[in-house]
């Protein structure tokens, strides 16, 4: 993945994907309604700060994402930032208060930071000086986090904090099914439930081992059936 070294240039192939990959339509929401209805209304009021965390590929980048679309079809401005990126610099926060919405994803990676920390503190004071909204997504609830800056810690933690609840096995088949369609394949319900009773509940596990069948079958041009699952678990197990 290329730097960025400007929120502008960041931002630029988020509004090509948001509509079509990242909704609130097709977001499994199972015991989430809170969350999703929050993230509906911070988008009609400002300023907000909204801090949302859940486990590994429970969807917490959906809904940033879900959330920068909704806001760009009322018109507001949009940044989604995630801190996975390795190479990317602390100055990467200057600037953001000219969006109405900032989401910044995956902030659990640069708390104990202080270059970072430091950066974020005043990216917070100058974006809700300006008027604009904050949405942070963390797999730790903010209060976990190896806050270093008390400063921003407090700030952080007077976010509206939501946790986002794990799926039962029918909502985690519904959410496979979703991934699926979104890259123009189907699968059936008893492929759904012989992978949910074979594999680990873990959402990312799941959605890791459904992104190597979907590799595997494109390579070998099979559909995924039951024995082809069969066949790819027990090489991956190899």
């Amino acid at each position: 993945m290329a730097q960025y070294n400007s929120a502008e240039s960041y931002q630029l192939p988020l509004n090509v994907q948001l509509q079509e990959q990242y909704c609130f339509s097709n977001f499994v929401v199972g015991q989430n309604q809170e969350v999703v209805d929050a993230l509906k209304q911070m988008v009609q009021v400002q300023p907000a700060t909204v801090c949302i965390h859940g486990q590994a590929a429970s969807g917490k980048t959906h809904l940033l994402h879900a959330a920068c679309g909704l806001a760009q079809s009322q018109q507001w401005t949009t940044l989604y930032l995630s801190f996975k990126e390795p190479s990317l610099q602390s100055s990467v926060l200057e600037g953001l208060e000219q969006y109405q919405l900032v989401c910044l994803d995956d902030i659990q990676r640069i708390a104990g930071q202080a270059e970072w920390e430091e950066a974020l503190f005043h990216c917070y004071n100058r974006v809700i000086d300006a008027g604009g909204n904050l949405l942070f997504a963390s797999r730790q609830a903010p209060k976990a986090l190896p806050w270093i800056l008390p400063d921003l810690q407090s700030r952080i933690l007077s976010a509206l904090v939501l946790l986002l609840k794990p799926l039962n096995d029918e909502q985690m088949a519904q959410a496979l099914q979703l991934r699926a369609a979104q890259r123009g394949m189907s699968i059936s319900d008893e492929v759904c439930n012989y992978i949910l009773t074979h594999m680990s509940r873990e959402p990312k596990s799941l959605f890791d081992f459904f992104d190597l069948l979907d590799t595997t079958s494109l390579s070998a041009q099979r559909k995924i059936t039951i024995p082809f699952v069969k066949e790819v678990m027990q090489t991956n197990a190899e």
